[in-house]
Protein backbone atom coordinates (compact mmCIF):
# COMPACT_ATOMS: atom_id res chain seq x y z
CA UNK A 1 0.00 0.00 0.00
CA UNK A 2 1.33 3.42 -0.94
CA UNK A 3 2.04 5.89 1.87
CA UNK A 4 -0.08 9.00 2.34
CA UNK A 5 1.72 12.34 2.03
CA UNK A 6 1.10 15.66 3.76
CA UNK A 7 2.70 18.54 1.85
CA UNK A 8 3.50 21.73 3.77
CA UNK A 9 4.09 24.83 1.65
CA UNK A 10 4.60 28.55 2.24
CA UNK A 11 2.85 31.06 -0.07
CA UNK A 12 4.30 30.03 -3.41
CA UNK A 13 4.58 31.48 -6.89
CA UNK A 14 6.64 30.63 -9.93
CA UNK A 15 8.82 27.54 -9.88
CA UNK A 16 7.97 26.33 -6.39
CA UNK A 17 4.24 26.53 -7.12
CA UNK A 18 4.65 24.62 -10.39
CA UNK A 19 6.77 21.97 -8.70
CA UNK A 20 4.27 21.31 -5.92
CA UNK A 21 1.32 21.21 -8.33
CA UNK A 22 3.04 18.77 -10.68
CA UNK A 23 4.30 16.59 -7.82
CA UNK A 24 0.85 16.44 -6.22
CA UNK A 25 -0.82 15.57 -9.52
CA UNK A 26 1.75 12.88 -10.26
CA UNK A 27 1.35 11.29 -6.84
CA UNK A 28 -2.45 11.38 -6.98
CA UNK A 29 -2.42 9.78 -10.43
CA UNK A 30 -0.31 6.97 -8.92
CA UNK A 31 -2.86 6.35 -6.19
CA UNK A 32 -1.41 8.31 -3.29
CA UNK A 33 -3.52 10.06 -0.68
CA UNK A 34 -2.24 13.66 -0.62
CA UNK A 35 -3.00 16.62 1.62
CA UNK A 36 -1.50 20.09 1.70
CA UNK A 37 -1.09 22.62 4.50
CA UNK A 38 -0.57 26.28 3.76
CA UNK A 39 -1.78 29.77 4.67
CA UNK A 40 -5.00 31.23 3.28
CA UNK A 41 -3.20 33.00 0.42
CA UNK A 42 -1.57 29.80 -0.83
CA UNK A 43 -2.71 29.26 -4.43
CA UNK A 44 -2.13 25.66 -5.42
CA UNK A 45 -4.06 24.16 -8.33
CA UNK A 46 -2.83 20.69 -9.31
CA UNK A 47 -4.30 19.43 -12.58
CA UNK A 48 -6.32 16.67 -10.95
CA UNK A 49 -10.00 16.24 -10.15
CA UNK A 50 -11.44 18.35 -7.36
CA UNK A 51 -11.88 16.34 -4.18
CA UNK A 52 -8.93 14.05 -4.89
CA UNK A 53 -6.75 15.87 -2.35
CA UNK A 54 -7.29 17.62 0.98
CA UNK A 55 -6.53 21.25 1.78
CA UNK A 56 -5.69 22.39 5.33
CA UNK A 57 -5.32 26.07 6.16
CA UNK A 58 -2.68 27.20 8.64
CA UNK A 59 0.35 29.48 8.82
CA UNK A 60 3.52 27.45 8.30
CA UNK A 61 6.15 29.70 9.87
CA UNK A 62 6.60 32.36 12.54
CA UNK A 63 9.41 34.25 14.23
CA UNK A 64 7.46 34.17 17.48
CA UNK A 65 8.45 31.03 19.48
CA UNK A 66 5.04 30.71 21.14
CA UNK A 67 3.18 31.07 17.84
CA UNK A 68 5.60 28.63 16.22
CA UNK A 69 4.80 25.97 18.83
CA UNK A 70 1.06 26.46 18.28
CA UNK A 71 1.47 26.17 14.51
CA UNK A 72 3.56 23.02 14.91
CA UNK A 73 0.85 21.49 17.09
CA UNK A 74 -1.78 22.25 14.43
CA UNK A 75 0.35 20.77 11.65
CA UNK A 76 0.95 17.69 13.82
CA UNK A 77 -2.82 17.28 14.20
CA UNK A 78 -3.20 17.34 10.42
CA UNK A 79 -0.27 14.94 10.04
CA UNK A 80 -1.96 12.34 12.23
CA UNK A 81 -3.88 11.14 9.17
CA UNK A 82 -0.79 10.80 6.95
CA UNK A 83 2.37 8.70 6.81
CA UNK A 84 4.99 11.26 5.72
CA UNK A 85 5.35 15.03 6.14
CA UNK A 86 6.95 16.63 3.08
CA UNK A 87 7.80 20.30 3.59
CA UNK A 88 8.94 22.66 0.84
CA UNK A 89 11.32 25.43 1.84
CA UNK A 90 13.61 26.37 4.71
CA UNK A 91 11.34 28.55 6.89
CA UNK A 92 8.43 26.06 7.17
CA UNK A 93 10.89 23.25 7.88
CA UNK A 94 11.33 24.70 11.39
CA UNK A 95 7.62 24.23 12.12
CA UNK A 96 7.56 20.83 10.46
CA UNK A 97 10.53 19.53 12.44
CA UNK A 98 8.54 20.18 15.62
CA UNK A 99 5.35 18.76 14.09
CA UNK A 100 7.26 15.65 13.01
CA UNK A 101 8.39 15.03 16.60
CA UNK A 102 4.91 15.62 18.02
CA UNK A 103 3.13 13.40 15.47
CA UNK A 104 5.85 10.76 15.25
CA UNK A 105 5.89 11.02 11.45
CA UNK A 106 9.01 10.97 9.23
CA UNK A 107 10.02 14.27 7.66
CA UNK A 108 11.20 14.98 4.11
CA UNK A 109 12.44 18.48 3.20
CA UNK A 110 12.79 19.89 -0.32
CA UNK A 111 14.97 22.98 -0.73
CA UNK A 112 14.11 24.85 -3.92
CA UNK A 113 16.33 27.91 -3.65
CA UNK A 114 19.86 28.82 -2.78
CA UNK A 115 20.45 29.10 0.97
CA UNK A 116 19.94 32.71 2.11
CA UNK A 117 22.44 34.58 4.26
CA UNK A 118 21.82 33.79 7.93
CA UNK A 119 23.30 34.88 11.23
CA UNK A 120 24.81 32.18 13.51
CA UNK A 121 21.59 31.76 15.54
CA UNK A 122 19.46 31.38 12.41
CA UNK A 123 21.91 28.81 11.05
CA UNK A 124 21.69 26.75 14.24
CA UNK A 125 17.88 26.81 14.22
CA UNK A 126 17.67 25.85 10.54
CA UNK A 127 20.35 23.16 10.84
CA UNK A 128 18.64 21.64 13.87
CA UNK A 129 15.33 21.49 11.96
CA UNK A 130 16.67 20.15 8.67
CA UNK A 131 18.81 17.52 10.40
CA UNK A 132 15.59 15.88 11.58
CA UNK A 133 14.61 15.06 8.01
CA UNK A 134 15.05 11.50 6.84
CA UNK A 135 16.05 12.96 3.48
CA UNK A 136 16.75 16.50 2.26
CA UNK A 137 16.02 17.02 -1.43
CA UNK A 138 17.88 19.89 -3.12
CA UNK A 139 16.78 20.65 -6.69
CA UNK A 140 20.37 21.00 -7.93
CA UNK A 141 23.96 20.15 -7.06
CA UNK A 142 24.53 23.84 -6.37
CA UNK A 143 21.92 23.78 -3.60
CA UNK A 144 23.27 20.42 -2.41
CA UNK A 145 26.73 21.96 -1.99
CA UNK A 146 25.25 24.80 0.07
CA UNK A 147 23.42 22.31 2.31
CA UNK A 148 26.67 20.42 2.86
CA UNK A 149 28.39 23.66 3.90
CA UNK A 150 25.52 24.28 6.31
CA UNK A 151 26.31 20.93 7.95
CA UNK A 152 23.86 18.47 6.40
CA UNK A 153 25.55 15.03 5.98
CA UNK A 154 25.85 13.93 2.36
CA UNK A 155 24.14 10.64 3.25
CA UNK A 156 20.96 12.62 4.04
CA UNK A 157 20.96 14.52 0.74
CA UNK A 158 19.42 13.31 -2.51
CA UNK A 159 19.42 15.70 -5.48
CA UNK A 160 16.17 15.54 -7.46
CA UNK A 161 15.88 18.19 -10.18
CA UNK A 162 12.53 19.72 -11.01
CA UNK A 163 10.48 18.16 -13.76
CA UNK A 164 8.21 19.97 -16.20
CA UNK A 165 5.14 18.97 -18.19
CA UNK A 166 6.90 18.15 -21.45
CA UNK A 167 3.61 17.52 -23.27
CA UNK A 168 3.04 21.28 -23.29
CA UNK A 169 6.15 21.82 -25.41
CA UNK A 170 6.14 18.98 -27.95
CA UNK A 171 4.01 20.89 -30.48
CA UNK A 172 6.18 24.02 -30.44
CA UNK A 173 8.18 24.18 -33.69
CA UNK A 174 11.94 24.76 -33.41
CA UNK A 175 13.05 28.37 -33.40
CA UNK A 176 13.81 29.83 -36.81
CA UNK A 177 17.06 31.62 -37.56
CA UNK A 178 16.93 35.12 -36.10
CA UNK A 179 17.68 37.98 -38.47
CA UNK A 180 19.76 40.73 -36.83
CA UNK A 181 17.76 43.31 -38.78
CA UNK A 182 14.25 42.03 -38.10
CA UNK A 183 12.18 42.27 -34.92
CA UNK A 184 13.89 40.38 -32.08
CA UNK A 185 11.54 39.38 -29.28
CA UNK A 186 13.10 38.75 -25.86
CA UNK A 187 11.16 37.02 -23.09
CA UNK A 188 11.77 36.90 -19.33
CA UNK A 189 9.53 35.00 -16.92
CA UNK A 190 9.40 35.01 -13.13
CA UNK A 191 8.38 36.70 -9.93
CA UNK A 192 9.02 40.42 -10.02
CA UNK A 193 11.37 40.53 -7.04
CA UNK A 194 15.02 41.56 -6.58
CA UNK A 195 16.59 38.09 -6.80
CA UNK A 196 15.26 37.62 -10.34
CA UNK A 197 17.37 40.52 -11.66
CA UNK A 198 14.82 41.99 -14.07
CA UNK A 199 16.19 45.46 -13.31
CA UNK A 200 19.48 44.34 -14.87
CA UNK A 201 17.74 43.14 -18.03
CA UNK A 202 15.79 46.40 -18.34
CA UNK A 203 19.07 48.28 -18.00
CA UNK A 204 20.56 46.03 -20.71
CA UNK A 205 17.71 47.01 -23.05
CA UNK A 206 19.13 50.53 -23.14
CA UNK A 207 22.20 49.13 -24.95
CA UNK A 208 20.27 47.09 -27.51
CA UNK A 209 19.10 48.38 -30.90
CA UNK A 210 15.52 49.57 -31.40
CA UNK A 211 14.47 46.34 -33.14
CA UNK A 212 14.72 44.49 -29.80
CA UNK A 213 11.64 44.23 -27.60
CA UNK A 214 11.20 42.59 -24.20
CA UNK A 215 8.17 40.93 -22.63
CA UNK A 216 8.31 40.26 -18.89
CA UNK A 217 5.75 37.71 -17.70
CA UNK A 218 4.98 37.50 -14.00
CA UNK A 219 3.98 39.67 -11.09
CA UNK A 220 5.40 40.60 -7.73
CA UNK A 221 6.37 43.36 -5.31
CA UNK A 222 8.83 45.08 -7.68
CA UNK A 223 6.40 45.60 -10.56
CA UNK A 224 5.86 49.32 -10.05
CA UNK A 225 9.59 49.95 -9.64
CA UNK A 226 10.42 47.93 -12.75
CA UNK A 227 7.75 49.67 -14.80
CA UNK A 228 9.37 52.97 -13.84
CA UNK A 229 12.80 51.73 -14.91
CA UNK A 230 11.35 50.56 -18.24
CA UNK A 231 9.65 53.85 -19.09
CA UNK A 232 10.40 54.80 -22.70
CA UNK A 233 11.83 51.38 -23.58
CA UNK A 234 10.39 48.56 -25.70
CA UNK A 235 9.34 46.63 -22.59
CA UNK A 236 5.93 45.08 -22.01
CA UNK A 237 4.74 43.74 -18.66
CA UNK A 238 2.39 40.83 -19.35
CA UNK A 239 1.49 40.11 -15.73
CA UNK A 240 0.61 36.58 -14.71
CA UNK A 241 0.54 34.31 -17.78
CA UNK A 242 -0.73 30.73 -17.56
CA UNK A 243 0.28 29.73 -21.08
CA UNK A 244 4.06 29.96 -20.80
CA UNK A 245 4.66 27.48 -23.67
CA UNK A 246 2.52 29.65 -25.96
CA UNK A 247 4.41 32.75 -24.90
CA UNK A 248 7.75 31.06 -25.56
CA UNK A 249 6.55 29.95 -28.99
CA UNK A 250 6.07 33.63 -29.87
CA UNK A 251 9.52 34.65 -28.60
CA UNK A 252 12.99 34.52 -30.15
CA UNK A 253 15.23 34.42 -27.07
CA UNK A 254 14.55 33.66 -23.40
CA UNK A 255 16.65 35.63 -20.91
CA UNK A 256 17.16 34.73 -17.23
CA UNK A 257 19.06 37.57 -15.47
CA UNK A 258 18.75 36.11 -11.94
CA UNK A 259 20.97 37.06 -9.03
CA UNK A 260 20.35 33.61 -7.54
CA UNK A 261 18.53 30.51 -8.75
CA UNK A 262 18.08 27.09 -7.18
CA UNK A 263 17.69 25.36 -10.53
CA UNK A 264 15.66 27.44 -12.95
CA UNK A 265 12.36 25.98 -14.14
CA UNK A 266 12.10 28.73 -16.75
CA UNK A 267 15.40 27.47 -18.17
CA UNK A 268 13.97 23.95 -18.45
CA UNK A 269 10.88 25.34 -20.19
CA UNK A 270 12.97 27.35 -22.65
CA UNK A 271 15.09 24.27 -23.40
CA UNK A 272 11.97 22.15 -23.98
CA UNK A 273 10.52 24.87 -26.21
CA UNK A 274 13.67 24.92 -28.33
CA UNK A 275 14.33 28.58 -27.64
CA UNK A 276 17.81 30.12 -27.41
CA UNK A 277 18.63 30.95 -23.82
CA UNK A 278 20.83 33.57 -22.16
CA UNK A 279 21.19 33.22 -18.38
CA UNK A 280 23.40 34.38 -15.56
CA UNK A 281 26.10 32.11 -14.21
CA UNK A 282 24.55 31.59 -10.78
CA UNK A 283 23.38 28.66 -8.63
CA UNK A 284 21.69 25.77 -10.39
CA UNK A 285 21.55 27.57 -13.74
CA UNK A 286 25.16 26.59 -14.37
CA UNK A 287 24.48 22.84 -14.28
CA UNK A 288 21.04 23.17 -15.93
CA UNK A 289 22.71 24.80 -18.92
CA UNK A 290 25.64 22.35 -18.86
CA UNK A 291 28.12 25.14 -18.07
CA UNK A 292 27.19 26.81 -21.36
CA UNK A 293 26.63 23.74 -23.54
CA UNK A 294 22.85 24.22 -23.68
CA UNK A 295 22.63 28.00 -23.41
CA UNK A 296 24.71 31.14 -23.13
CA UNK A 297 25.94 31.98 -19.62
CA UNK A 298 26.92 35.50 -18.56
CA UNK A 299 28.37 36.98 -15.40
CA UNK A 300 25.69 38.15 -12.94
CA UNK A 301 25.02 41.79 -12.07
CA UNK A 302 26.17 43.01 -15.50
CA UNK A 303 23.65 44.65 -17.87
CA UNK A 304 26.47 45.27 -20.35
CA UNK A 305 27.38 41.56 -20.42
CA UNK A 306 23.72 40.62 -20.95
CA UNK A 307 23.35 43.00 -23.88
CA UNK A 308 26.65 41.90 -25.40
CA UNK A 309 25.95 38.17 -25.21
CA UNK A 310 22.40 38.55 -26.54
CA UNK A 311 23.77 40.30 -29.62
CA UNK A 312 26.56 37.73 -29.99
CA UNK A 313 23.98 34.96 -29.93
CA UNK A 314 22.12 36.59 -32.82
CA UNK A 315 25.33 36.63 -34.83
CA UNK A 316 26.12 32.96 -34.17
CA UNK A 317 23.34 31.20 -36.08
CA UNK A 318 25.08 27.80 -36.26
CA UNK A 319 26.01 27.76 -32.57
CA UNK A 320 22.51 28.90 -31.63
CA UNK A 321 20.90 26.10 -33.65
CA UNK A 322 23.19 23.41 -32.22
CA UNK A 323 22.74 24.55 -28.61
CA UNK A 324 18.94 24.74 -28.79
CA UNK A 325 18.70 21.30 -30.45
CA UNK A 326 20.89 19.69 -27.77
CA UNK A 327 19.05 21.58 -25.03
CA UNK A 328 15.66 20.40 -26.24
CA UNK A 329 16.87 16.81 -26.41
CA UNK A 330 18.25 17.04 -22.87
CA UNK A 331 15.04 18.55 -21.48
CA UNK A 332 12.93 15.80 -23.03
CA UNK A 333 15.31 13.12 -21.71
CA UNK A 334 16.16 14.34 -18.21
CA UNK A 335 13.41 16.61 -16.90
CA UNK A 336 10.09 14.80 -17.16
CA UNK A 337 7.52 14.99 -14.38
CA UNK A 338 7.32 11.18 -14.32
CA UNK A 339 11.04 10.91 -13.67
CA UNK A 340 10.87 13.47 -10.87
CA UNK A 341 7.87 11.81 -9.19
CA UNK A 342 9.47 8.35 -9.33
CA UNK A 343 12.57 9.66 -7.55
CA UNK A 344 10.47 11.35 -4.87
CA UNK A 345 8.49 8.13 -4.40
CA UNK A 346 11.72 6.30 -3.58
CA UNK A 347 12.48 8.94 -0.92
CA UNK A 348 9.10 8.31 0.72
CA UNK A 349 9.73 4.56 0.77
CA UNK A 350 13.14 5.11 2.38
CA UNK A 351 11.64 7.52 4.95
CA UNK A 352 9.32 4.77 6.22
CA UNK A 353 12.00 2.13 6.67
Amino acid sequence: MKPSILMVVRPATGGLKKHVELLMAGLIERGYKVGIVGPEDLEIEPSVAAGSWTRFTSPVSSKNPLALRKIAQKVAEYAAGFDVIHVHGISPSIVCAKASRIAGKPLVVTIHNQIPAMNPLEKRVVLSAVLQAKTVIPVSKAVSNELAKLGIPSANIKVIPNGIDLNCFTTIPPATQISPDGPIRLLAVGRLSPEKGFDLLIEAMKSLPDNYSLTIAGDGPDRQKLEGLASGLQVQFAGKVNDIPGLMAQSDIVVIPSRQEGQGIVALEAMAAGRPLVATRVGGLIETLGDGEFGVLVDPESPDALAERIQELIGDAEGQTNRTAMARERAMRDYSVDGMVEKVESVYQDALK
